[in-house]
């Protein structure tokens, strides 16, 4: 290897700084591994080391070492203490007469290979008890200098940045020794820099008038290639390395937390367990989100202050955010590409540096993807069993809307937080998704899945200002959950696992269309396997999604409700059925009000197996399944004949669309549609003579419905026997409708 050099430019600069300077000192740090030697090459004794703790002040970020000022102090064995205020680089000319001429203030040019520069030191003296009281913080450290060190550094420190302002970086100690070489000519001093991490450096050092430094340098690069000492290695300064090395350490760690949130603006006894709670805090702020179509980080600006979080995780439904970025504006362009990274976004960049107003303008109004948006917040913080919980008021410009985060390091104890707020049943929505979807005009989407035991049924719903609704998606996807139930009263891995496929690509779409929050039920499946857990885990792992086993009666209720407010029914006496996969539930009512209601095992599935009912039969075992179907209903026998019945679920919209032959599934058509019993009996017979690979060529019958649509009709039409009715009214709004009018309705 050889020895750096310098440029010819260099060289100038150099001779330039030496006719101003008062000295030079050469230095030449040694690599790791070459120390020992270096030290026995050299003669140097270590046990006669004198003993030196060194501190430097600066922030954790190193505000003072970015302009170049270097505040330090030093506790010396057997000598006392001293300060050093220093600024570098330096041009000699160019610093005030007045300072030159102090007898504490020096000019020295320091060498090493490949490079110099030239540093203005003013030097002052402590005691070993000031350095020690002032570095316990016992002491202001504005105690530790003179009056001109104080102007010094005031002169050439950030505004508004003291010394009272600094944090302690050290101490570092080091082993100095000095030697007289007889063959080098000049004293040579070699330092061992001790660092709290284990690492050291060696610096060796000789100091010279200006104008001997070149013979200097010369005979020292000669003295040391006699002692096997290379000066061509890489150099590794020390003060660099001490401010690198507690700037690390002093910085606040970054630790992702865990957080749940839900969003709305009732949250039951959630409120009230939150009042017995200890109470901290309230902050009101006016904050800047940056939102995007693409992405759900969290970016926002507060107090002056951008800052980034990024989804690290999810586990059991929860989400671990990390903070990437807190930065101060103007934004360098470094910053605010991590911004556009964080959003999924992309802008060309024209400027070195950003105010908020010009990134506003400049890089997010121009992106149809991009958004800013004005938050006001008034966040009341509460401790529950050491977790941190958050009520927030939340407004734009447009709407406004309530918010509870829990959060902690801990993941359990979130869990277990959220549990004791009474909260487990709603969907954790962050909080750019759910102002995603607050900002939509005032509007918030909401998403519903329904996991039934023949298929998941799907929908996203916008809620506007003014109460109403709009269907932003509506479909179901058949995944057969209930395959085998009936024999082994488990839920099949593979059927498993196809419904939990489909729960994830349904909580990817709500998520993609902004909902504020996911609700996941389980019905008559779920219910029944004793191995439901199983599902609710993975669910939870794959999706985010937590699916909530409801009860028969549940589940009816949420059915009525669905109806009532979906149909113009005249007065009277209403029967709502839901039949879907595995049971079949009943709502008896009176107008909105609920009379009675149940829930029967009573599915199309179950039937299916039972009978053979996935293929053509013969009009005998036609017979035997109506028969059996009808012992099973007897709960529903000698009832006053109701003034209307509504029928619910896969299997009568599946008819009413096979009814007008629908190719494309049209739920404002399907909607009311009337089935009387000659439909129905019309149906029963087409499927009863047909397979299931020919029946899936009946136009209006979804394909993955084939096989049940059989048993699915029988029951529907041993309903209408059965309530002596002679047809239903068919309502496309579900058990899913239900719970949307139900919990943000």
């Amino acid at each position: 290897m050889t020895a750096p050099t310098l440029t010819a430019q260099q060289l100038d600069e150099f001779l330039d700084l030496l006719k101003d300077s008062d000295s030079v000192e050469l230095k030449l740090s040694i690599p790791h591994d070459s120390q020992r030697p270096a030290i026995a090459a050299l003669g140097l004794d270590p046990m006669s080391a004198q003993i030196r703790q060194v501190y430097f002040f600066d922030t954790p970020d190193l505000a003072l070492n970015k302009v170049g000022v270097v505040v330090r102090a030093r506790r010396i064995q057997g000598k006392g203490g001293d300060t050093v205020v220093k600024l570098r680089p330096v041009v000699p000319r160019e610093l005030p007469e007045d300072l030159r001429s102090s007898e504490n203030f020096r000019v020295e040019v320091d060498a090493l290979p490949g490079g110099f520069v030239c540093s203005g030191t003013l030097k002052g003296t402590a005691t070993l008890d000031t350095v020690k009281q002032v570095t316990a913080g016992d002491l202001p450290l504005r105690k530790l200098f003179s009056k001109q060190q104080r102007a010094f550094y005031s002169a050439h420190a950030p505004e508004g940045l003291g010394l009272d302002d600094l944090d302690v970086l050290g101490p570092i100690f080091v082993l100095k020794m000095r030697a007289d070489p007889p063959d080098l000519g000049r004293r040579l001093v070699a330092e061992v820099w001790l660092y709290p991490d284990d690492s050291h450096v060696l610096e060796l050092s000789t100091r010279a008038e200006t104008g001997d430094a070149f013979q200097a340098a010369a005979e020292a690069r000669a003295f040391l290639g006699r002692h096997g000492i290379e000066v061509a290695a890489e150099q590794e300064t020390k003060t660099k390395k001490a401010l690198e090395y507690f700037s690390e350490v002093r910085k606040p760690k970054i630790v992702p937390r865990w957080e749940w949130r839900t969003w709305g603006n009732a949250f039951g006894d959630a409120e009230s367990r939150l009042a017995e709670a200890t109470p901290g805090q309230v902050q009101e702020s006016d904050e800047v989100y940056l939102l995007s179509a693409h992405a759900d980080a969290s970016v926002k600006v507060r107090d002056g202050l951008m800052d980034v979080k990024l989804l690290e995780q999810t586990e059991n439904g929860l989400e671990q955010w990390r903070p990437v970025l807190k930065g101060e504006f103007p934004l360098a362009a470094a910053d605010v590409r991590q911004v556009l990274d964080a959003l999924g976004a992309e802008a060309p960049l024209t400027r070195d540096e950003y105010t908020l107003d010009q990134l506003i303008a400049d890089v997010i109004e121009p992106n149809a993807d991009l958004r800013a948006v004005s938050v006001h917040k008034r966040r009341q913080h509460y401790r529950v069993d050491g977790c941190m919980a958050e009520l927030s008021h939340v407004s734009t410009p447009d709407a406004a809307t309530r918010t509870i985060a829990v959060e902690s390091e801990d993941p359990a104890l979130v869990t277990a937080t959220v549990a004791r707020l009474g909260l487990s049943d709603r969907q954790n929505v962050s909080f750019a998704r759910g102002l995603k979807s607050l900002a939509a005009s005032g509007a918030q989407r909401y998403a519903v899945i329904d996991v039934g035991t023949n298929s998941v049924k799907f929908h996203v719903g916008e809620r506007h200002g003014d109460g109403s609704w709009t269907t932003v998606a509506d479909r179901s996807e058949v995944t057969r959950l209930g395959d085998g139930l009936a024999e082994s009263g488990k839920l099949g891995e593979e059927p498993i696992a196809r419904t939990v496929a489909a729960i994830t690509q349904m909580a990817e779409e709500a998520r993609r269309d902004g909902v504020a929050e996911i609700a996941a039920v389980g019905t008559a499946g779920m219910r029944s396997a004793s191995n439901s857990d199983e599902l609710v885990a993975a669910a939870e792992r794959d999706a985010g999604v937590h699916v909530e086993v409801i009860s028969g009666e549940e589940e009816a209720r949420l059915a009525y409700r669905a109806a009532t407010s979906s149909l113009q029914l005249a007065g009277g006496k209403l029967v709502v059925f839901d039949s879907g996969g595995g049971s079949s539930q009943f709502t008896f009512g009176d107008g909105h009000k609920i009379e009675e209601q149940f829930s029967v095992d009573v599915g199309a599935i179950r039937f299916t197996e039972r009978f053979g009912l996935d293929g053509a039969v013969g009009p005998a075992v036609l017979h035997e399944a109506l028969a059996a179907i009808a012992s099973e209903l007897t709960r529903l026998d000698n009832r006053p004949k109701p003034d209307a019945v509504v029928g619910m679920g896969g299997t009568v919209t599946n008819m009413a669309a096979v009814k007008h032959e629908l190719a494309a599934y049209d739920p404002d058509v399907v909607q009311g549609t009337v089935l009387d019993t000659a439909e129905l009996d019309r149906q029963i017979e087409l499927y009863r003579t047909q397979s299931a690979d020919e029946r899936r060529s009946i136009v209006g019958l979804q394909p993955k419905r084939a096989e049940i649509i059989l048993a699915g009709a029988c029951i529907a039409r041993t309903v209408l026997d059965k309530l002596g009715a002679g047809s239903l009214t068919v309502s496309d709004r579900a058990l899913r409708h239900g719970l949307m009018a139900e919990r943000w309705g």
